[in-house]
């Protein structure tokens, strides 16, 4: 009798523990996702303006890039194709500052501590990024969400992540929804995210 007891919660810790186990589509959220990641120079107070500026010239062009984009696949593509194009931004923006620092613009998967944009968390991992360095790209970064488009919409992210595909389960598990259960969903996510992706 006591084995059965001991194998029975067992059988319902691990029933109820799978129950927060993030799924194969709430996985998907890094694939479904695209960033963006701006390294400036140093951490000097010009290096940091520079780096901002060369942000803002590039969110333009990367706007109509991707304007089009169904998935984040297309998304990389459009990216990947523009890369030259969006390199000769960053040069050119570098240009009229008087700038005579080297760029390198690639776009690759890179890995990324958790970020909050507005109501939702992304967690931890890794992630198709589009990375400018400026520099000697050892200063403070900027990065945001190309796809979805929340850079210039942050205030409009869960809509921006429903718009784009994203399940609306997806976004409770990235905004905690209103049960703890889908606060312990993310942190396990964030686990394989950081140690499995």
């Amino acid at each position: 009798m006591k084995y059965f007891v001991i194998a029975t919660s067992l059988i319902l810790a691990l029933c109820l523990f799978c129950g927060f186990m993030p799924s194969d589509e709430d996985m998907a959220v890094y694939d479904s996702t695209v960033r963006l990641h701006v390294l400036a120079n140093s951490d000097d107070t010009h290096d940091q303006s520079v780096k901002l500026l060369v942000r803002d010239a590039v969110l333009d062009e990367i706007r109509a890039l991707t304007e089009d984009a169904q998935s984040a696949e297309e998304a990389s593509v459009m990216l990947t194709e523009g890369l030259s194009h969006i390199r000769e931004i960053c040069e050119q923006t570098l240009a009229d500052m008087g700038e005579e620092i080297p760029v390198s613009v690639y776009f690759s998967e890179e890995k990324y501590p958790t970020r909050s944009y507005g109501t939702v968390r992304l967690p931890a991992g890794r992630y198709r990024s589009l990375r400018i360095e400026l520099g000697e790209a050892a200063g403070r970064n900027w990065w945001c969400v190309l796809y979805p488009a929340l850079c210039t919409d942050v205030a409009k992210t869960e809509a921006s992540f429903i718009r784009t595909g994203f399940t609306s389960d997806q976004v409770h598990v990235l905004t905690g929804g209103d049960s703890p259960k889908y606060k312990i969903r993310f942190r396990i996510l964030e686990f394989f995210g950081e140690n499995f992706s």
